[in-house]
């Protein structure tokens, strides 16, 4: 632990986010104990780039998305790599600067197993391009009953997949 961190926790106690990181990393263990989502996807691909661990309530909706977005694509596509997946608020705002209402922060939305729930995952594929892997996502979007949202970024070489019930579609940079 850093000197900073053992200071603040001497003088006001744990930080919220430590301890909520820490009963998400809990929640967690508890559910995926080797780590997996799915055959080909682990957990710590989802946790937010500063360390923080995606909600509890979302798990469910993220191992379906894992299942029926992530895995047939890959087996078309390839390896996965997941370049934007979950963001609290704070990041979303503070270090990306993305959009307020942003599919990518996952802790507004409820259980996948409610209808309304949603995530966002920006993602690139060992082979095909932007535009094919937006193709597919499209397709299986449909297959499951969700428009979803689905941007193609060109430049940075990603695309965008989310799960709202309603059809998004843009091309990004």
């Amino acid at each position: 632990m850093n000197k900073f961190l053992e200071a603040t926790i001497r003088l006001f106690g744990t930080p919220k986010w430590a301890i909520l990181r820490a009963q998400r990393l809990s929640a967690i263990k508890k559910r995926f104990p080797d780590g997996k989502v799915s055959p080909h996807c682990h957990i710590t691909e989802f946790f937010c780039r500063d360390g923080m661990p995606p909600p509890i309530r979302a798990l469910n909706h993220l191992q379906w998305y894992a299942k029926n977005i992530i895995e047939p694509m890959r087996v078309i596509y390839g390896p996965c790599m997941i370049s934007g997946p979950y963001r609290h608020y704070w990041y979303n705002k503070n270090v990306v600067h993305g959009a307020t209402l942003s599919w990518h922060v996952w802790d507004r939305y409820v259980d996948g197993t409610v209808p309304g729930s949603e995530l966002a995952c920006d993602l690139s594929f060992a082979t095909g391009l932007p535009d094919q892997w937006a193709k597919t996502a499209s397709t299986l979007l449909r297959k499951l009953g969700r428009g979803g949202g689905v941007g193609i970024y060109r430049k940075s070489r990603f695309t965008h997949v989310d799960t709202r019930h309603n059809s998004a579609r843009w091309v990004g940079n």
